[in-house]
């Protein structure tokens, strides 16, 4: 009687089939792994970034309150360009005072017109 190695035809050797499924649940396993630590990852980064704005916010508003409150307009400038160049990750900064008018910005020119929106004022007086 003669034994087969290989199994019936048409099938895989059995390590080639062990080596198959093994390799499959890697690639399963390490998939979901990646999605959800990368998934995780983001959430964390992105809180993490929220908290650091709201940071800056937090410490800006001190920091311009006296000069909002005196009309010191170089003041107020100095400070939302001091904010910039301590981070440059930052895309801009607006100062607006208590009617919602912007009294410094780190624009170039004048602030786009999505910046003058109801909803930033609204949003700063909630």
């Amino acid at each position: 009687m003669k034994l087969l190695k290989n199994g019936p035809p048409g099938l895989l050797p059995l390590r080639s089939r062990l080596m198959f499924l093994i390799s499959l649940g890697v690639l399963v396993f390490g998939s979901v792994n990646l999605a959800l630590v990368g998934r995780l990852s983001y959430r964390a980064l992105a809180r993490e970034q929220e908290n650091r704005l709201s940071f800056v916010a937090r410490l800006l508003a001190e920091r311009v309150e006296q000069p909002l409150l005196h009309d010191d307009r170089v003041e107020l400038d100095k400070l939302v360009r001091q904010c910039t160049d301590i981070d440059p990750s930052l895309a801009y900064v607006v100062v607006s005072d208590g009617s919602g008018s912007i009294v410094a910005h780190t624009f170039p020119d004048n602030p786009p017109s999505w910046v003058l929106a109801p909803a930033l004022v609204s949003s700063r007086r909630a």
